[in-house]
């Protein structure tokens, strides 16, 4: 029976253009582009290196993002979060929107964490980096 929505012949149409080259905006128009294979994960020897490659990239960098947010955090937090990171590996447009929402806060974590070591007060037991003017004895 016929039903709303797309068939999964588009998934091969995309491979499909990014194998021959063709330009996507102008000669390929559709809401994904020649990374497309890495969402839809479907194989296509022309497409099959840029797909495991931008995956592997990917994944590298949700982990290493997810390791630099939890690096501070209590234990609940971090069971709390592979839970969350577990229930969400079905779906892969939330794999998408977490991938993005860790990198955010990796971003802030960085940033948060670096103006706090510059705004930190020197300790007495390193050299000061203002000079005070000496006095001159009568």
């Amino acid at each position: 029976m016929p039903a709303a929505g797309l068939d999964p012949s588009w998934m091969l149409a995309v491979n499909q253009a990014v194998a021959q080259g063709l330009s996507f905006g102008d000669q390929v128009i559709f809401t994904f582009g020649p990374y497309a294979s890495v969402y839809t994960q479907q194989y296509h020897p022309a497409t099959d290196a840029m797909m495991l490659g931008a995956s592997m990239s990917l994944a590298l960098s949700y982990w290493l993002a997810l390791v630099l947010v939890m690096s501070g955090a209590r234990w609940p937090w971090t069971v709390a979060f592979v839970v969350i990171s577990l229930a969400v590996t079905y779906s892969r447009d939330a794999i998408f929107f977490v991938e993005a929402l860790v990198a955010a806060l990796a971003t802030y974590t960085i940033v948060s964490s670096s103006r706090a070591r510059l705004s930190r007060p020197a300790s007495p037991h390193q050299p000061s980096t203002h000079h005070q003017p000496r006095r001159l004895r009568p």
